[in-house]
């Protein structure tokens, strides 16, 4: 009971709660009791007026002597007797202060020891009125007692409602309250049976109410805890719990690879690095996160210090999937995705860190830049698809060639980067550019079909070239642009210059690209002979460049600049349309109508999927007749895609059209093939025609090659006939077409003529 009295001494909101019973009832009380003390107050000053007036009334004359009396013996102090307009005709004793009307509420004056009263002219005097000055010390006593009987009353009532209500919450709210907290802290301490602590309260009241959730919240918490003290067992993820030492208290079995691995049991410190970052935890006292590579296997740690506890939990979780994922995106962000070598951005962080390797070491270094020729017109002809499958395998065979401490990177469409680190010489650098071309020339097979690219090669070198991963790339690039440009040259070095070089020629490439679209291409014509009676047989197609500025530009300049970048599919075009309407013209004048014009043919076109639908689109489009046309090929591009080639000019020869093998003697083409192939005509080199008569190893060739149309049926026509001599001999040897300046230079249509043929032109 005592220490149940102490509790409710110390119960806050018991106090609480009585002070506000006991301020609210205080106010209640005042505002109750506050109109008795005005409604005594007035009670007193009516009796006292009353008093006054009887005293007054009593006087059996109303003069200064009675008045002087009336003063002296009783509660009147003063009085005045005036008219209505406020005549004063007697007064005695206390001056008035103020004056009262009749009927207002009287009220006390001068500290409440005095008050001023009026009776109007006939209350005592038919004419005049009488005011009075009384004394009210006795009554301000009275309400002083009055006061402080009010409040002992309050205090009583308050005091009574209070204590009354304290023991109403001693015995209804607050031993229940202290009942439940105490079942409360019991359960919190006895932690393996807090089970046995439900049902404290038996009420039907919101006590009882939180009774029950109390004990449902116990149940709740039971099922819990005892989910997470099975949690770390259960737990897939690494738990573990270490003491400030970094001492390991508690491992779950998820945890036991990592403690193989360091070779860690329980209560043995864990290794030297995480003692460490344990230490390090506990002085910030703050959670910390790591991420921990065991073998092929990642996991990220969480570490979550309790020092009240005195211990740190460690919360794995396995991230290799996410690791892995990343690596990927490292892996697609810094190599081309067709070819998966490295790309430009990890070529140039590689270079980098080479040359800086280079220089610490005093050692060169060689950028090699391999460019693919002929891979537009793999594009334009086979498709994106047949080209994107040439870069795959030109970038096995490639990297078949690496070496180590070489990267080989896609750094362009088609382009490929190399860097050869501490060369010994340059002899070096070219075996490997070599090693390199000679890898991507076999051709390439895709759907059944055999695909041809060479390859060149530009060279940068440091430090002469260049001190940074970016110069030596350029000039790199610039280099292998002049490789490409030149006809013989498949390995360049940068050499000072050269960019102007190949800015002139980049400003050619788009002037070639614009002459194109403006019908600056003209066919010229020179004229096809027999030698024995001058008469015109044809005309070979040749192309000129008519430029706007710089007149005419030579065939040399163009020619290769459009087979290297496929824009010679559609010059060939051009030049095929104005040839076939041309011939068409002249065919029709007396004595032309077996007039044949012959069109030359490059390794593109005829690589060209579409050049056959093209050829008859041309004939139906112009009129001219297939036999009017010859069509001239080249050995080597009939030897470098020799079934494929062999299958268009079987469907060329199948519309009629004549064929014909230029440059014959040049190239390296097998006799064999030559007998397979559909041709009508073979063509002597100018080559082997311009020493005649007097070189006789020429003579010997051009015997051999009548020799050999004769023997496979074939015309055969000798290029380059400059003079009589030449065209004699010649014949003598059973050549009898010929071309050349001796018989007429090409030609614009307009300015072709037959006239005087066998004179020189």
């Amino acid at each position: 009971m005592q220490e149940f009295n102490k509790s409710l001494v110390k119960c806050r909101l018991c106090w609480l709660v009585t002070g506000a019973v006991f301020a609210a009832i205080l106010l209640i009380e005042a505002i109750i009791l506050l109109p008795s003390y005005f409604n005594y107050e007035r009670d007193r000053l009516l009796a006292l007026q009353e008093a006054g007036y009887q005293a007054v009334k009593a006087l059996p004359e109303l003069d200064a002597a009675h008045l002087e009396h009336l003063v002296d013996q009783t509660l009147v102090e003063g009085v005045r007797v005036q008219t209505p307009q406020g005549e004063v005709t007697l007064q005695s004793g206390e001056t008035l202060q103020t004056r009262p009307k009749p009927g207002e509420r009287l009220q006390r004056i001068e500290a409440g020891q005095r008050t001023e009263v009026i009776f109007p002219a006939g209350r005592l005097l038919n004419e005049q009125e009488v005011l009075l000055r009384l004394n009210t010390e006795q009554v301000a006593g009275e309400l002083i007692a009055f006061v402080w009987r009010i409040i002992g009353l309050i205090l009583l009532i308050a005091s009574v409602v209070t204590v009354t209500t304290l023991l109403v919450l001693q015995y209804l709210v607050l031993g229940p309250v202290l009942l439940l907290r105490q079942q409360m802290q019991r359960a919190s301490e006895d932690q393996q049976h807090y089970l046995n602590y439900l049902g404290t309260l038996d009420r039907q009241d919101e006590l009882g109410d939180l009774s029950i959730e109390f004990d449902r919240l116990l149940q709740v918490t039971a099922g819990r805890l005892a989910s997470l003290a099975r949690f770390p067992d259960e737990n897939t993820q690494p738990v573990m719990r270490v003491d400030p030492q970094g001492r390991l208290l508690y491992a779950n079995k998820a945890s036991q690879p990592l403690l193989d691995h360091w070779q860690v049991k329980t209560d043995e410190l864990l290794p030297q690095q995480w003692q460490q970052v344990v230490l390090s935890v506990l002085e910030q006292n703050k959670g910390h996160s790591l991420e921990y590579q065991l073998e092929e296997q990642w996991f990220a740690f969480q570490l979550v210090p309790f020092p009240e506890a005195g211990y740190i939990n460690l919360y794995g979780s396995d991230i290799t999937e996410r690791k892995a994922y990343e690596e990927s995106l490292r892996h697609q962000r810094n190599h081309d995705q067709l070819t998966n070598l490295p790309n430009l951005a990890l070529f140039q962080d590689r270079l980098s860190q080479a040359l800086t390797r280079m220089q610490a070491e005093d050692k060169p270094l060689a950028v090699l830049a391999l460019g693919l020729k002929g891979f537009a017109a793999i594009n334009g002809v086979a498709g994106h698809e047949a080209g994107d499958q040439v870069l795959k395998e030109v970038a096995q065979r490639l990297q078949a060639q690496m070496e180590p401490g070489m990267t080989l990177a896609r750094i362009g469409g088609d382009i490929f980067g190399v860097y050869l680190p501490g060369y010994r010489d340059l002899n070096e650098v070219v075996s490997l550019a070599e090693r390199m071309i000679a890898a991507v020339v076999p051709a390439y097979q895709w759907q059944g079909k055999s695909l041809n690219c060479d390859a060149r090669v530009g060279v940068a070198l440091y430090p002469d070239d260049g001190k940074d991963y970016s110069s030596l790339i350029a000039k790199a690039d610039l280099a292998l642009t002049s490789a490409g440009g030149a006809a013989n040259q498949q390995v360049s070095f940068f050499v000072t210059g050269l960019n102007e070089q190949l800015q002139k020629r980049s400003q050619r490439l788009e002037q070639l690209k614009l002459a194109l679209q403006c019908g600056e291409l003209e066919a010229w014509f020179q004229p096809q002979v027999d030698g024995a009676s001058g008469r015109i047989l044809g005309a070979e197609a040749l192309v000129r460049w008519r430029h706007p500025d710089e007149g005419l530009i030579s065939p040399a300049e163009f020619i290769p600049l459009a087979e290297e970048t496929g824009l010679v599919i559609e010059l060939g075009q051009q030049v095929l349309e104005q040839a076939c309407r041309q011939a068409v013209l002249w065919r029709q004048k007396p004595g032309w109508e077996a007039f044949k014009i012959a069109v030359n043919l490059s390794t593109v076109q005829l690589s060209d999927s579409k050049l056959v639908h093209q050829v008859k689109a041309v004939l139906e489009a112009t009129g001219l007749p297939a036999e009017a046309l010859e069509l001239e090929i080249t050995e080597s591009a009939v030897m470098d895609n020799t079934q494929e080639a062999l299958v268009v000019l079987n469907q060329l020869a199948d519309l009629g059209v004549s064929l014909s093998v230029d440059d014959f003697g040049t190239g390296h083409s097998s006799l064999a093939y030559l007998k397979s192939l559909p041709v009508s005509k073979i063509k002597i080199d100018r080559a082997f025609v311009k020493d005649l008569p007097d070189d006789l190893q020429d003579k010997a060739l051009c015997q051999a090659v009548i020799s050999i149309g004769a023997a496979l049926d074939l015309k055969v026509l000798a290029e380059g006939v400059e003079t009589q001599a030449q065209a004699d001999l010649l014949m003598h040897l059973g050549c009898l077409s010929f071309q050349g300046y001796f018989y007429g230079r090409p030609s614009p249509a307009a300015e072709f003529s037959g006239g005087s043929v066998g004179q020189p032109g």
